[in-house]
C-alpha cells in the first residue's frame, strides 16, 4: 500500500466498481483525509466523498465504515441522526466512503450568523436530535468520541434537522478503558482551560 493517496482537486474523476464520481470541489481536510463534494454520475445526484489519507489510517476508516454500517443494519427505523454511508471501495489502494451530501456543520453555522448565538427555540430542537442519536449509540454500546460542532450537520441549511458524522474515533464500549483519551487534541485543550 502506498504511504499517501494523491491529493484530489476538482475535476478530477473517481471510479469505483458501481459509479464514476467527478470532484466538484474538496470540502474539508482532516488528519485522515480529504472530503470532496462530488457528482455521482450514474444518479446525478450530490455525495460527499472521503479519501482516507494513508495507510496508517486506514483502521480508522474501516472503524468508521463498520460502525456506520452496524448503526444502519441495527436501528433500521431510527437511524435518522447518523449521516448516511452510502457506499465504499477502493481507489489508488486507499479506502474510499461515499456519504450522502449535508449542508454544514454547526461550528460553520454559527460562523455564518456572525456568532449570534442560537436562540432557545433552536437550540431545544438540535438538543433533542442530539439526545435521541446519543441515546441510540448507548443502545448499541458505541462511544462517539469526537463529538463537537464540526461533527454535526445540518442536513438543510434552512432547517434544524441535524446528523452526527466523523465515527472514525468511534469506540465499542468495551474497547474504552479509564484514563484513555480519545477526543480530538485541541477540543480537550479547550475544554481543560
Amino acid at each position: 500500500m502506498p504511504s499517501s493517496i494523491n491529493k484530489v482537486s476538482a475535476g478530477d474523476v473517481i471510479h469505483s466498481g458501481k459509479s464514476t464520481f467527478v470532484v466538484q470541489e474538496i470540502i474539508g481536510e482532516g488528519t485522515f483525509g480529504q472530503v470532496a463534494r462530488c457528482q455521482d454520475i450514474n444518479t446525478k445526484g450530490t455525495v460527499a466523498l472521503k479519501f482516507i489519507k494513508d495507510a496508517k489510517y486506514l483502521k480508522s476508516g474501516q472503524r468508521e465504515k463498520n460502525i456506520l454500517q452496524c448503526i444502519h443494519s441495527s436501528l433500521r427505523e431510527s437511524h435518522a441522526h447518523f449521516v448516511k454511508l452510502l457506499d465504499h471501495f477502493q481507489h489508488n489502494s486507499q479506502l474510499c466512503l461515499v456519504y450522502e451530501m449535508l449542508s454544514l456543520d454547526l461550528h460553520k453555522a454559527i460562523k455564518l450568523r456572525k456568532r449570534k448565538p442560537f436562540g432557545l427555540s433552536e437550540i431545544r430542537p438540535i438538543a433533542k436530535q442530539l439526545f435521541m442519536a446519543l441515546s441510540d449509540l448507548k443502545k448499541l454500546g458505541i462511544l462517539h468520541t469526537d463529538l463537537k460542532p464540526d461533527n454535526v450537520m445540518l442536513v438543510h441549511q434552512t432547517e434544524l434537522k441535524i446528523k452526527l458524522i466523523d465515527f472514525g474515533l468511534a469506540r465499542l464500549i468495551y474497547e474504552a478503558h479509564t484514563g484513555s483519551n480519545m477526543q480530538a487534541t485541541g477540543l480537550r485543550l479547550f475544554f481543560l482551560q
